[in-house]
């Protein structure tokens, strides 16, 4: 890298490292133009991702993956497969996302990185998953958990039992679900990974709610609740809560009901989620509604 590349390179890590994305991918361009490099291609694509450019993205990592290519780099050249199947993941384009992980996962086999090699089945999985092919999903989640745990990568074998339990409540199988969040939230405990740790909790809670056990679909989504307060994750505060709240609904606790939604709503407010700000207020005005007309 020239001088005038490193100034510029320098000087983006900065702003990325602020989050001035947009401000980062100027400086990202302007090393690109003094001297091309493959971490300054990686960098510019996801600062300018970060900032929902995904069409300028793809193109910095096609670029980045050209450059990776003509310069052998095995490693870049997977790495920017990847984040060119996930943008087209991102955009619906499932075959192309495919394709794209299929040949990242193809480089990370040769070169044996474990950890890359599952990441890439688990979106294999993920892409299978979307397209409505449950048992190939499946498959790829157990592949990728497997490469995970070979791999030594803990949290990432976590986050994989959750998918894996995640899909099988979609199939209706929740005593099987069950099992996967249980064995995840092991991982997560030991790894003292309260985000974690509280993602498991409510998946938990959920199983019991499903199977009709309130009291403890309670207790579960109480335990996520603290953990979420813990550290400082108001939406899933936000989130449990409205969990608990519906809880009380199906026990005909109405005015409980309407507390727990409306401290729910109250944080989402506060992080602005739109979607669920306008559910729990029809959902608070049919209960209040019903309470006043002495239904």
């Amino acid at each position: 890298m020239t001088p005038e590349a490193q100034k510029y390179f320098d000087e983006a890590e900065e702003l990325f490292k602020k989050e001035k994305y947009e401000a980062a991918t100027k400086a990202y361009a302007k090393s690109i133009a003094a001297y091309p490099t493959l971490l300054a291609y990686l960098n510019q694509g996801s600062s300018l991702f970060t900032i929902s450019k995904s069409a300028e993205a793809s193109q910095a990592f096609s670029d980045g993956l050209s450059l990776a290519r003509e310069k052998k780099d095995t490693r870049f050249e997977g790495v920017f497969l990847s984040n060119l199947g996930f943008i087209n993941y991102i955009k619906g384009e499932l075959e192309s996302a495919l394709e794209y992980f299929n040949q990242a996962l193809e480089i990370f086999r040769k070169t044996r990185q474990r950890k890359d090699e599952a990441e890439q089945l688990g979106n294999i999985g993920a892409v299978y998953q979307d397209l409505r092919e449950p048992e190939k999903a499946l498959k790829y989640y157990n592949d990728a958990l497997n490469r995970y745990k070979e791999s030594g990568y803990q949290e990432g074998a976590a986050n994989q039992l959750n998918n894996m339990g995640l899909l099988h409540v979609i199939l209706g199988e929740i005593d099987v679900a069950r099992t996967y969040f249980d064995e995840a939230l092991d991982i997560f405990k030991k790894l003292e990974h309260k985000q974690g740790m509280a993602a498991q909790l409510a998946n938990i809670g959920t199983t019991c709610r499903d199977k009709n056990d309130r009291d403890n679909a309670l207790k579960y989504y109480n335990e996520a609740l603290a953990t979420c307060r813990e550290i400082g994750d108001k939406r899933g505060e936000a989130t449990q809560l409205s969990n608990i709240g519906y809880i009380y609904a199906i026990n005909a606790e109405p005015l409980t009901t309407v507390e727990y939604f409306s401290k729910s709503l109250d944080l989402y407010k506060e992080v602005g989620a739109t979607a669920e700000i306008e559910m729990l207020q029809e959902n608070i005005a049919i209960i209040t509604s019903g309470v006043l007309s002495g239904n």
